[in-house]
């Protein structure tokens, strides 16, 4: 299974990935991660990636990149099913200013390479079902009603192709929007942590760790429950949007 994180925040805060070490065999961690993973954020308003398919290197392995500065951050672990391991099949995709991750597999990716137009079809760089379904959306994007653009794109992919989720997590720079709909979960929180906090992934041994982001209003969406708080579960065939000002809307597509 995949794994997906997303943060927004008013202002830049540094967020850090660490596979931890402790408790678990590293064959083992290489089982749960064993088809990449990736993470995107911005800079000067554009869009920034670090992206690596395994096999890495032991220590690139243990910590992931960088320390990140950015008031929005996707990270997404990926296991494969449509696309070799290469770094044009990783995720996050970007387009311009917008980012995009998905979590499942769509079965009848063809059909749904067939729903884009030549003009969409020749922005493709790799071969996953994933960047397909996003540049679907990027087809139907609707700027004043974006949530019309992404019910269409989702919509066209449910009249093709049977799934296993449809989960993602999309940004345009100001906005992050979050979907679910299929067997995986997808929860959300609200918060203003009064440490430092420290998530960890039971999944996939992943901790995320941030300095900066003590006091500051943000909103996280993941696979899991990564810490203590008032988490809520997204409901099936929901979308999420929180905008730049951390305000919360969910409604069913």
């Amino acid at each position: 299974m995949s794994r997906l994180f997303g943060l927004i925040t008013k202002e830049k805060v540094d967020v850090s990935f660490l596979l931890l070490k402790e408790g678990i065999a590293r064959d083992e961690v290489f089982l749960k991660i064993r088809s990449g993973f990736g993470m995107g954020w911005y800079e000067d308003e554009a869009v920034k990636t670090i992206k690596l398919p395994l096999p890495v290197e032991e220590e690139e392995f243990w910590q992931i990149g960088e320390t990140i500065h950015s008031n929005i951050i996707i990270f997404h672990i990926r296991e494969r099913t449509v696309g070799e391991e290469r770094e044009y099949n990783t995720h996050p995709f970007f387009y311009e200013n917008f980012m995009f991750a998905h979590v499942g597999t769509i079965n009848n990716w063809k059909g749904l390479e067939e729903k884009l137009s030549d003009e969409w079809k020749g922005r493709l760089k790799g071969e996953t079902d994933s960047e397909r379904f996003f540049m679907l959306i990027l087809q139907f994007w609707n700027t004043e009603h974006p949530e019309k653009g992404i019910a269409k794109a989702v919509e066209e992919v449910k009249n093709v192709s049977s799934y296993s989720s449809l989960n993602f997590l999309l940004t345009d720079g100001k906005r992050l929007y979050a979907f679910r709909s299929g067997e995986i979960p997808l929860f959300y929180l609200k918060t203003v942590p009064e440490d430092d906090i420290c998530c960890t992934s039971v999944s996939s041994n992943l901790a995320i760790r941030s300095r900066g982001l003590r006091g500051k209003e943000a909103v996280i969406v993941a696979a899991e429950k990564l810490s203590h708080g008032e988490w809520h579960q997204l409901e099936e065939n929901h979308l999420l949007i929180a905008d730049e000002n951390l305000q919360v809307s969910v409604k069913i597509l």
